[in-house]
């Protein structure tokens, strides 16, 4: 038994391929991954919780708890730039036997940091408090997500004032040319983002420098411009 039994049991599937399937199979994904952290299935695999990974004790291997292994943090668009979906989450208030302040998950007392960061005496009993938590938020068969008609890429970009704007498999992209910015690195074109839209998450942003060429397209790869990619 290793590392890779357990993912074969507890994550046999990615979080983002969970997420395809629908909500309910999202939550059960993730009611299986905690389940995966409970001693009894720790240690039939041979691995052991360490903070925020699942290690494997024979070759070292680990799979991390992160957000993009986490079906709820996919639907409400939670990334390492944005954690502003994070208070539509069910699990904010969740925590502390449904307190009506908000937490996420990041914050110290919610349930995902009992968990991982040891810091209760009893981590069994905050796997299980999970566990209960989001078999209560798929029992009473939330929408956790409302689906309304996307924006057009036209209306996206007069929002942020751009005009090269693509989107692919959900992900915006969104370019503005400069002749003079080579030393910036493009934050402030993210920021133009969130105030537009002040839910979005932020991917990754940066500054495409090229030396110049005259008569080169808006956008290309002769052109220098910043960049940024988000999702709505």
């Amino acid at each position: 038994m290793s590392l890779k039994t357990w993912l074969e049991e507890f994550y046999p599937i990615t979080a983002a391929q969970a997420v395809e399937k629908g909500e309910t199979a999202a939550l059960n994904h993730s009611i299986q991954k905690f389940k995966g952290l409970l001693a009894s299935n720790l240690n039939r695999h041979n691995v052991k919780k360490v903070g925020a990974s699942v290690v494997d004790h024979t070759d070292g291997g680990r799979f991390i708890l992160t957000h993009e292994a986490c079906t709820l943090c996919i639907l409400h668009n939670v990334t390492k730039y944005s954690s502003n979906g994070c208070y539509k989450c069910p699990l904010s208030t969740a925590h502390k036997d449904g307190n009506e302040f908000a937490l996420k998950c990041s914050d110290t007392g919610s349930l995902y940091d009992d968990i991982t960061e040891n810091n209760l005496n009893d981590v069994e009993a905050a796997v299980n408090n999970m566990i209960s938590a989001l078999e209560k938020i798929r029992d009473s068969k939330p929408v956790l997500v409302k689906k309304e008609k996307p924006l057009t890429l036209k209306e996206i970009g007069d929002k942020i004032g751009v005009n090269i704007i693509s989107r692919r498999e959900g992900v915006i992209t969104i370019k503005k040319s400069y002749f003079y910015g080579m030393m910036h690195s493009g934050q402030a074109l993210a920021d133009k983002v969130t105030k537009a839209f002040p839910d979005a998450s932020i991917i990754e942003y940066g500054n495409h420098f090229h030396q110049f060429v005259g008569g080169a397209k808006s956008g290309s790869p002769k052109d220098s411009y910043f960049w940024c990619k988000f999702k709505l």
